[in-house]
């Protein structure tokens, strides 16, 4: 409840609030009491059952606590985290039974893409059948075993409606929709044509998701509103206005994990960005005119915008985005932002300052703040900052600012990352004496990793070296980053003994990371095999199921009809 999070939220220092609250671990693990105790996965495949349910129920309880726009702000962190693995590293179902070790399925898949997951179905059924649903899943299956297809069950009985085609599309094949959208009014019919593409790549893992979207359009009567349904690749759907939009809100209420590319006017993000009740949409809107990069109007907006934005996630959005825009004005922006109110937003701000190079009002700035400032985090980000100015004095800055100490060795970590980033090889020594054994674990850790970035030309070599006398290190943390360290310094040398890591390592986590270095390095029997397995897996269980998913469908597909509503 709220007086078990209110009484172990504050673990640390007051100067640190918000950023290193608890309030999330708590909930995610007090969550964990029904998700995952009470009610517990059948096998690690469907692993989603407990940490997807506990990471959207601990977001459900933010928004009970602080209220809608916290909730999406920490929805949108959320789709950003899964995006990321999506994009980097590799595309999987969250559903999952081939894997070499259980922790190998506990990633951004199985946490904040099930957590979406769950919210997409909210929003496919409803609010009331959706709660309906869960109390009668948690209530049949307590202190039992369950899997996936035990939640679509539920959900069927209670909605009276075939859900097959969500449940496959979102948990047995992997990806996302990305929209692209063109939209064209016509004054003399008074109609708007709304094309609607997801570009995404069709393939054996990825499809083309059919979903219900809302539409809303902001015109000089008010606020038109329709549904569609989404089943091609390529769709084009019209709708009766008075007047062309001022705004056109796509996933009006966000329940859609996408991606969404729309081409809009300035005056359009401009109204967008002031008038989306969607948190995320006003995110969206700062993102493009971040993008705008050279248009002075674009700037002034964003300018505008961070002084009456009222919620600090948007604010932090548009100082990142007014980062982008090195203009006078965007600079004495972002100077004025050091001094918001809020602390995540005063690190944004100092971050964009980072890009302003050779400018001496800037690097002014952010030596200001990193002597002035209370909170560990802003000071760490100032740190950040320095170092991506690329100034004369930037390696000094940083190396003098990696010996101070801080909550979680954040400022000592955000100097570490800044000596790689100015790719200074004086820093090599420095942080070969921070990673010690002995020195503070998250110091070790950032130093580590920091070295597998530096180690080049001459001193690849030498870095190489002291990594792979890491691989013997006492300590978990350390001797994990020193594997991932080695797959990003490169070379066929470490090749032996991370495969020694990915045979022998007494942990599941400490012989993934060997294995994915092996593989970033280019050792052809790291992981090869086992995808080609899985890959035979896949589709050996498509061709079993076909005919059966086939007839399950011919009820269940949403069709591509547009109704109005007002």
């Amino acid at each position: 409840g709220q007086d078990d999070c209110d009484k172990r939220e504050h673990h640390h220092p007051a100067r640190v609030e918000p950023q290193a609250s608890s309030l999330g671990l708590v909930a995610h693990e007090l969550a964990h009491q029904w998700w995952g105790d009470l009610v517990t996965t059948r096998d690690w495949s469907h692993a989603w059952l407990n940490e997807g349910f506990a990471t959207y129920f601990g977001t459900l309880y933010r928004r009970h606590r602080f209220g809608r726009e916290e909730f999406q702000y920490q929805m949108l962190k959320e789709a950003r985290d899964y995006f990321k693995e999506d994009r980097e590293k590799y595309r999987r179902p969250i559903v999952q039974d081939f894997y070499t070790d259980p922790f190998d399925l506990f990633d951004k898949h199985l946490y904040p893409k099930g957590a979406w997951t769950l919210h997409m179905l909210r929003g496919v059924v409803g609010e009331d059948l959706f709660w309906k649903a869960i109390q009668r899943y948690v209530k049949r299956h307590r202190e039992g075993n369950v899997t996936t297809e035990d939640l679509r069950k539920v959900f069927e009985e209670v909605t009276g409606r075939a859900l097959v085609w969500f449940f496959e599309e979102w948990y047995h094949r992997g990806g996302h929709p990305e929209f692209r959208l063109e939209q064209e009014y016509d004054p003399d019919t008074r109609m708007l044509r709304l094309r609607v593409e997801q570009i995404q790549t069709e393939d054996d893992l990825t499809p083309i998701f059919r979903m219900p979207v809302r539409v809303d359009f902001h015109v000089n009567s008010g606020v038109r509103s329709f549904n569609v349904k989404l089943s091609k690749a390529d769709q084009e759907f019209q709708f009766p206005l008075a007047d062309p939009p001022r705004m056109t809100r796509f996933d009006a209420g966000q329940w859609i994990l996408k991606t969404l590319e729309f081409d809009r006017s300035l005056d359009e993000l401009h109204y967008q960005l002031a008038n989306d009740p969607d948190v995320i949409g006003r995110s969206w809107a700062a993102e493009q005119l971040g993008k705008r990069k050279g248009e002075a109007r674009a700037a002034s907006v964003l300018i505008d915008s961070l002084e009456t934005e009222p919620f600090w996630g948007v604010r932090k959005e548009i100082a990142k985005a007014l980062g982008g825009h090195r203009g006078e004005d965007s600079r004495t922006a972002l100077i004025a932002a050091i001094g918001d109110l809020d602390t995540r937003v005063r690190s944004e701000a100092l971050i964009g300052l980072g890009n302003f190079t050779d400018d001496d009002r800037a690097l002014e700035a952010i030596r200001a703040a990193f002597q002035s400032e209370s909170n560990d985090y802003v000071r760490a980000a100032a740190v950040k900052a320095y170092a991506l100015t690329g100034a004369a004095d930037a390696y000094l800055f940083v190396k003098r600012a990696a010996s101070q100490e801080s909550h979680r060795e954040v400022i000592a970590k955000a100097a570490c990352d800044g000596m790689a980033e100015l790719g200074d090889p004086r820093a090599v020594p420095v942080l070969e004496e921070a990673a010690r054994y002995g020195s503070p674990m998250r110091r070790r850790e950032a130093a580590i990793k920091a070295l597998g970035k530096l180690a080049r030309g001459d001193q690849k070599k030498e870095v190489v070296e002291y990594l792979l006398d890491l691989l013997d290190d006492p300590e978990f943390f350390p001797r994990r980053e020193a594997i991932r360290a080695l797959g990003e310094a490169g070379g066929q040398d470490s090749l032996p003994a991370l495969r020694d890591a990915a045979r022998n390592e007494f942990d599941s986590r400490l012989r993934l990371a060997a294995r994915r270095s092996m593989a970033r390095i280019g050792d052809a029997g790291s992981g090869a095999k086992e995808l080609k397995t899985l890959q035979d897996r896949i589709q050996q269980l498509e061709a079993e199921t076909e005919s059966l998913r086939e007839l399950l469908e011919a009820g269940s597909e949403p069709d591509a009809a547009a109704s109005a509503g007002s």
